[in-house]
Formats: C-alpha cells, structure tokens, sequence
C-alpha cells in the first residue's frame, strides 16, 4: 500500500516540475517574442583601459608572482578576474 502510496506521490512530483518547466519557457519565449533583450546590459564589460586604471594595484601583484589565492585575501578580486588580468596586461 505504502508502495504505491510513494509511486503516485513520485508522479504528481514530476508533472509538477514539468509544469514549472513549460512555464519557465514559456514566459522566456514570450519575452523575447516582445522584443525582450537576453543576456548582460550594454557596457557591462569594462575596457582595457578601464580594467588597467580600476586593478592597477592587483597587476602589479600578479607580475611581483603574487598567488591568485593571496591578492584575492587582500583585494577581494575574483579568481576569474586575476585570470584576465594575467592574460591581457602580464602575457
């Protein structure tokens, strides 16, 4: 009894996210049709010159040798961020 009891909960379990998924797709096809923009906002980016000016002092760092782990102790920039860094202005 308890079975079938838990099999028919695992069922309406499942409709049920089905139905939140074909909403979700829903509302997004329905906002892009509406000429709804996707994605980061114009001028999210910063440009060289800008990442140069605001992380100066964590360029420095990284061509001193500084691990990422240590300026992101000391700044708080992001991993993903010393990476780019790396790539544009030490490389």
């Amino acid at each position: 009894m308890s079975q079938i009891l838990i099999t028919i909960l695992a069922e309406i379990e499942r409709m049920e996210l089905k139905t939140i998924e074909n909403r979700l797709q829903s509302g997004f096809h329905n906002f892009r049709a509406n000429n709804g923009k996707v994605g980061h906002m114009a001028g999210f980016r910063k440009s060289e010159e800008e990442m140069k000016d605001s992380y100066s002092e964590e360029i420095k760092m990284l061509k001193k040798g500084y691990s990422y782990e240590h300026i992101n102790q000391i700044n708080k920039t992001n991993k993903n961020t010393l990476t780019k860094l790396r790539k544009l202005f030490i490389n």
